[in-house]
């Protein structure tokens, strides 16, 4: 296709005839002066094979040159026609804002004013004092290096090394510290073996809170001396939690070590029906299995760690019901006799086999049995006392109505053959006034045997065997 472009006048043409600058102007009563043009030269690729060389009309700065100022265009417009237009592209040049002319510098200066090849590259000669400009062209001018997918530049490359690195080390360390600190920790903490030598209720201030001392055996053999903080532990029962209490913070020097540890605490329990079936199981069981945990903070070789596992399985003995060995009646005191009934105290030495003391238990109101008839009821008279660990001598006031005369001339009759069964339960609701403990005390049922005739048996004046046998 065949197209003309018009040479603007004032500008150098492809013949090199032209004028480098522009023409005298007078402005705002100031002497003419000439403003240095700057041509830019460039070829347009089209779609076809042929090529276009398109000389510019110089390009006076847009603040000074006079021909701007008045409207005028600084670059020809191109008349094509619409099927060559998808083919037109434009081509942005910045101008610098100092360009000054050479009448002002009074140098001249035709470098700018170089002859280009219609095949050559497009290229722009300007002074260019911008430091962003060039920090721009110097970074776009790095060659670009492979890195895992993608290409970026060695400065991003070092950045992205750097922060991989870092990023390694944060996960070693948090996997140093939850896997291997945590497990040197917690496989100490595993060497601590404990059971337990008693634990005595000494103090039922209510229906949920047993001042009570615990006795601990501890064993262990670590590999560093260690401190632990005070925590709170669990107790549970066939895998229900049913008291808690606070273990205290303790002081573990490395090497064999054993030794008691004495925690007086408050246990408070949580849920009074497992309790009340863990207390169930003491009465009537030779031994019960519970179960403590907590979460321990130990201190050791200047580190600090904390949420560590302590479970450990405890076994204490359980009362066996007082069946072995039996409870022994001390001595029996006939006081009172009229005629509503009949008045005794009785004592017995107890003995309490279990690893639990219910000291602080208070009065004991239980129910007396001549083999298997109901005689009368008994009230505990040491209620200081209670049912401590061990043997103890309890004292019980027997009330006999005279609704059971029968059954106590049963009972005075095998005084005297010398040998009498009698059984003590816990069945009635007046049994204790601690209501965590009635269960427990429902299932009991204590043997005492007596074979000694009348030699352990005082009779008041108002009292006669004879009398009650034959009345």
């Amino acid at each position: 296709m065949d197209f003309n472009v018009a040479h603007p006048s004032g500008c150098h043409r492809v013949d090199g005839k032209g004028a480098p600058y522009s023409p005298r102007v007078k402005l705002g009563g100031k002497p003419a002066v000439r403003k240095k043009r700057t041509c830019i030269s460039g070829t347009i690729r089209l779609g076809f094979p042929q090529r276009l060389w398109l000389p510019t009309k110089s390009v006076a700065r847009f603040t000074h040159s006079p021909t701007c100022r008045l409207g005028l265009k600084c670059f020809p417009a191109l008349q094509l026609s619409n099927s060559m237009a998808t083919y037109q592209r434009e081509v942005k040049t910045p101008v610098v804002d100092t360009l000054q002319s050479p009448a002002h510098n009074n140098v001249v200066d035709y470098d700018h004013y170089q002859y280009q090849q219609p095949d050559s590259t497009f290229k722009v000669d300007v002074a260019a004092n911008s430091q962003d400009v060039l920090k721009e062209e110097n970074e776009k001018g790095k060659p670009l290096k492979k890195f895992l997918w993608w290409r970026i530049t060695k400065k991003q490359r070092i950045f992205a090394i750097v922060g991989i690195v870092l990023v390694l080390l944060v996960v070693l360390i948090l996997i140093a510290w939850f896997v291997i600190v945590k497990a040197v920790f917690q496989h100490n903490v595993n060497k601590i073996k404990m059971t337990v030598n008693y634990l005595d209720i000494n103090q039922i201030t209510d229906q949920t809170t047993l001042s009570s001392e615990l006795s601990l055996h501890l064993t262990h053999d670590l590999s560093m001396n260690a401190r632990s903080d005070e925590t709170t532990a669990k107790l549970l029962y066939d895998g229900s939690e049913f008291a808690t209490f606070e273990f205290p913070a303790l002081t573990i020097d490395k090497g064999e070590q054993s030794y008691d540890l004495n925690i007086t605490s408050d246990l408070v329990v949580t849920d009074a029906d497992v309790f009340s079936s863990m207390s169930t199981a003491v009465m009537d069981d030779v031994s019960v299995v519970f179960d403590t945990t907590a979460k321990v903070k130990a201190h050791a070789l200047g580190f600090s760690y904390g949420g560590l596992d302590f479970k450990r399985e405890l076994t204490i003995e359980g009362l066996n019901n007082f069946r072995d060995p039996l409870t022994v009646i001390d001595h029996i005191d006939f006081w009172g006799c009229t005629d509503e009934g009949w008045v005794m105290d009785i004592d017995v030495n107890v003995t309490n086999v279990s690893q639990m003391g219910l000291n602080g238990i208070g009065y004991l109101n239980l129910t007396l049995y001549v083999d298997q008839d109901y005689l009368g009821y008994l009230s505990g008279m040491t209620p200081e006392v209670g049912v401590p660990r061990g043997m103890s001598q309890q004292t019980f006031r027997l009330f006999v109505e005279m609704t059971n005369r029968a059954n106590m001339v049963k009972m005075v009759t095998a005084l005297i053959d010398s040998y009498v069964q009698y059984f003590i339960t816990g069945e009635s609701s007046y049994a204790t006034n601690h209501t965590l403990f009635k269960d427990a005390l429902a299932v009991m049922n204590m043997s005492i045997i007596y074979t000694d005739s009348l030699e352990r048996i005082d009779l008041n004046t108002s009292c006669n065997l004879a009398t009650i046998l034959t009345t």
